[in-house]
């Protein structure tokens, strides 16, 4: 086995909440070994879960929970939104220190537990633990963070010693709306797993691999927060138009609408 006693240790975070989170922290972390794996150490975790912690697993069902609802009903955003950003970041803490500091300091014991150099998080949540982690215990922690949204939210902490976005207009918005330090701030590409960046076949060849009819006209389905947003009536409009396409509907996690259409493609 390969010394890593003199490595800095890279923990690599991943929390449901979100396939975004979850696969922006996979491109991380394949990323890192592909490149760097002769220099660091890199450890990957189940934030949320791997400590079997009643406090994490139910703050990360909720956590999920708001990301559907944020997507399924249609003032529910508008609203929560609204307060958070008249309340900012001063409002964040204070949830985190009272009615969520449960979660809180279960997920910062969790962090400590693995005596990380770095902890890399795609979630504003597990960010906000490892600034607690690195202001209570590890002065010399490294927190970075991958925003995967293509802007920054209210709910994303300003004190992490490396914040990188997506886009340049949200580098902007990081500095000069949610008041990050600019020197802190990075644009990369967006993040994309070696799946997907090595996907360069053609339309021809994909439709050959999956079964789909070359002269098809077809659409793709695709929803944010577990297809549990707006996909489901959007397919079921174009199936009642009885026109002459193919349909992909992308289910993902959600087991219910998969089923749901399944039974649909037999009819």
């Amino acid at each position: 086995m390969e010394n890593t006693k003199n490595k800095p240790k890279v923990l690599i975070t991943y929390i449901e909440s979100g396939m975004g989170h979850i696969m922006s922290a996979k491109a991380v972390s394949d990323g890192l070994k592909e490149n760097f794996s002769d220099r660091i150490e890199v450890v990957e975790t189940q934030i949320k879960r791997d400590s079997n912690s009643k406090e994490q697993i139910r703050f990360e069902k909720f956590l999920t929970n708001q990301t559907k609802a944020t997507n399924k009903y249609k003032f529910y955003a508008p609203v929560v939104f609204t307060i958070m950003n008249i309340g900012k970041q001063k409002f964040m803490r204070f949830l985190h220190h009272t009615i969520f500091k449960k979660a809180t300091d279960a997920t910062v014991e969790a962090l400590r537990s693995f005596n990380a150099d770095v902890i890399v998080s795609t979630h504003y949540f597990i960010t906000f633990c490892a600034i607690e982690l690195k202001r209570r215990y590890q002065p010399d922690l490294l927190v970075a963070c991958y925003n995967p949204d293509n802007n920054v939210h209210v709910w994303w902490d300003n004190r992490s010693d490396l914040f990188i976005t997506n886009n340049k207009i949200a580098a902007e918005e990081a500095v000069e709306k949610r008041n990050f330090d600019k020197n802190s701030v990075k644009t990369v590409f967006f993040l994309a797993r070696e799946q997907v960046v090595k996907a360069n076949g053609s339309k021809e060849d994909y439709r050959l691999k999956y079964g789909i009819d070359k002269d098809s006209f077809t659409v793709m389905i695709a929803d944010g927060a577990y297809a549990s947003a707006k996909a489901k009536s959007y397919c079921n409009a174009l199936l009642k138009e009885n026109l002459d396409i193919t349909i992909i509907m992308l289910a993902g996690k959600n087991e219910k609408v998969k089923k749901y259409f399944e039974k649909k493609q037999k009819k």
